[in-house]
C-alpha cells in the first residue's frame, strides 16, 4: 500500500541529541504520476534498499511528530507522521512544472532529497 506523505521531511536523526541529523535518501526510481482524483501531479519515489530501511526507522521514532521533507535546500512537505512508512514508496504531491526534470535528477543522483525532524 502506497502512503501518501502530505508534510513529511526526508532528514534521519539518529538517537535523541538536541541537534536533528539530516537523513539523506538514496533514491531508486522516481516519475511524475497525474492523480485525477486530486487534478494533481504526485512525485512516485522509490528508495533503494538502505534507504528503506532508515526511512522506516526515522518515522517509526517520530511517530506523532511532524518532519520536514526536502529536495535539496527546499521544503517540499512538513507532515505529521500518523504510523510507521515501510516499502520505501514515496508519494509527494509535487507542481507538475519541472517533476520530470526532478524526478530524472534525483534518479541521477544530481539532486539530494532528505528528511528532518521539526523541533
Amino acid at each position: 500500500m502506497r502512503t501518501i506523505l502530505t508534510s513529511i521531511a526526508l532528514f534521519f536523526f539518529l538517537g535523541s541529541s538536541a541537534h536533528a541529523q539530516r537523513l539523506e535518501l538514496t533514491v531508486q526510481d522516481a516519475s511524475p504520476v497525474y492523480d485525477p482524483q486530486t487534478r494533481t501531479t504526485i512525485l512516485e519515489i522509490d528508495l533503494d534498499e538502505v534507504s528503506q530501511i532508515a526511512f522506516a526507522d526515522f518515522t517509526s521514532q517520530n511517530v506523532g511528530a511532524r518532519i520536514a521533507i526536502y529536495i535539496d535546500d527546499e521544503i517540499i512537505l512538513e507532515p505529521k507522521i500518523n504510523e510507521p512508512i515501510y516499502g520505501g514508496k514515496i508519494q509527494l504531491a509535487y507542481k507538475s512544472d519541472g517533476a520530470q526534470e526532478v524526478a530524472s535528477s534525483l534518479v541521477a543522483g544530481k539532486r539530494i532529497i532528505w528528511v528532518s525532524e521539526i523541533e
